[in-house]
Formats: C-alpha cells, structure tokens, sequence
C-alpha cells in the first residue's frame, strides 16, 4: 500500500474537498468506537447518486494524499446511492485535528473551520463551491428558475453555522440567497428564485459537480419569454 502524503498548505482542491465533505461527506469517529472497544477504523466517506462525481473526488485524494479511496453502490430501503470511502488513518487524523472537520454526527452543528475562516477569497469559493455542490438544489420549476440549500438542524435550535457564513460571504459578493427559514420538517433554507443571481453565483463560484453544472448551464440559457410561451402551451393543451 502506497504511504500517503499530507499537504502542506491549503489549496483550492483541499478547500473544496472540505466543503463537500461537511456536506454530503462523514468522518468516522474515533473515539466512540474506541469507547466502545471497536476497531476505530479512521474512514472518511463521501456521498453522492453520480458515480462520475465520486470518480472525480476520488482523483482528489490519489492527487493530494496519494491514498486510493474505495468507491462502491451500496443501497437500502430508502434508496441507493454511490460511496466513496477513504480509510487511511494519516488522511483520517489529518482532516479532524489539523483541519478541525468534525466527526460523527454533525446535524445542526456544522461550523466552517476556522483555517477557511482566515483564507484568500479564492480559498472561500472553492470551499463553498464544495459546500454546495455537496448540499444545494437547483433547476427550472414551471415559474422560475431556483436554487437553494438547506441544513437540517436540532429541533428548537438555531440554523448551522455554516448557513450563516456562506450567506455573509456571498453577499459581499453580491450574491443574496434569502433565508434562513425554518421548514416544516426541521429543516433551515436560503433561497433565491433570481435568475440573474443564480447566473451571478454560477460566475462567481467555481462549482465542480457535473449535474449542478449542467443545471447551472441549462439557467444561463433560459429566458422567461421561453417560459412563458411553455406556459401558454401547456394552458392550451389543458383546455382541449
């Protein structure tokens, strides 16, 4: 197994690879299993349903840690998705004491490291770019295009941190997402339904998920006059 190597500075693809993984990704803890007289394992998992995506950020450890992350299909009652799974302890102990990435559950906790906190402004995109393309949703709906990002949260608590910050930062960017607001299921939202932000954020952020690129792509391309021929046809057609 070939030994791996822990990076020296924060990069670009360091910073994304943060964001994502305190958004679809899971740091095992060690210590409860340790507690626990289990085997700590020191696995990092990354989830995503688009295997191109998890091939892509699986490219990402072998380049900045020289380490091979196992990727697989794995499924269950409420669905299927891929897995990408690192279990190298050097990489394991490298993103939780030197990046402070929180491990265990995070819900309604998740905070921005403090290491992202005083980085360049290049740092910080790619870091949300991260963020998002592990968290947001974005398309047309039958009105308008949208985006928007939501974050579970501890019932009665107040939205995560890292909510607050990727709204502060991208509003010095001239990027306003709306929110938070609490939804019904527990949940906190930053919305916008813009198209010139979403093309805004789209310029601004380096995203780097093939899908919400394409989503992203198909946005720049709309045009509510488009729409609202759509719109009439559909009207017409319901009428017949």
């Amino acid at each position: 197994m070939a030994r791996a190597i822990l990076p020296r500075e924060l990069t670009e693809d360091l910073a994304y690879l943060m964001g994502f993984i305190l958004a679809d990704g899971y740091l095992k803890d060690e210590n409860k299993l340790l507690s626990t007289n289990r085997y700590p394992e020191y696995s990092i998992c990354l989830y995503d349903n688009s295997k191109e995506f998890l091939e892509y950020a699986q490219n990402l450890f072998k380049k900045l840690f020289n380490v091979k992350a196992n990727l697989y299909f794995a499924k269950d009652k409420k669905g299927s998705w891929y897995v990408l799974r690192c279990a190298s302890k050097p990489v394991h102990r490298f993103f939780s004491a030197v990046l402070k990435i929180q491990q265990g559950n995070k819900t309604g906790k998740i905070d921005v490291p403090m290491l992202i906190k005083k980085s360049s402004m290049n740092l910080k995109k790619a870091f949300i770019a991260g963020f998002f393309d592990g968290e947001v949703g974005i398309g047309i709906s039958i009105k308008n295009p949208w985006l928007e990002i939501n974050q579970l949260s501890i019932p009665g608590d107040k939205p995560a941190h890292i909510l607050l910050w990727c709204q502060k930062e991208l509003k010095e960017m001239n990027i306003i997402l709306h929110g938070p607001t609490l939804m019904h299921h527990g949940s906190w939202r930053l919305r916008t339904a813009s198209k010139k932000v979403i093309d805004k954020f789209y310029e601004t952020i380096p995203l780097r998920h093939m899908d919400k690129i394409k989503a992203c792509e198909e946005i720049k391309r709309f045009s509510y006059a488009n729409q609202n021929r759509y719109r009439s046809a559909l009207s017409a057609e319901y009428k017949k």
